[in-house]
């Protein structure tokens, strides 16, 4: 839901201008949209979360399909890929109960 999550640029690093906009609950949700324009790379602080593992789906705005879906652990700055360069992206990461 768009309304439990608020904007939260301070959690991205390594952020280009207008490459990719985040939206998160920290430890438990987060939106990450990246736009067409953007490099396509961006670092997420999950630097106090080392205990939890996050799931990552990608949807490509254009089409609505989801792309693919894969798992992280928490701590440290993940590095996220989107999946090319062409379309805008979103990412929702959240959080294994």
């Amino acid at each position: 839901k768009f309304w439990d999550v608020e904007p939260r640029l301070d959690l991205l690093s390594a952020r280009d201008e207008d490459e990719a906009y985040l939206a998160a609950k920290p430890g438990k949700k987060y939106i990450l949209y990246f736009t067409q324009q953007g490099g396509g790379t961006v670092g997420l602080n999950l630097e106090e979360y080392e205990e939890r593992r996050f799931n990552i789906s990608w949807i490509n705005v254009e089409t609505g399909k989801f792309h693919s879906e894969t798992v992280i652990s928490g701590s440290g700055i993940h590095t996220i890929n989107r999946p090319d360069e062409i379309a805008h992206w979103v990412a929702t990461i959240t959080a294994q109960e």
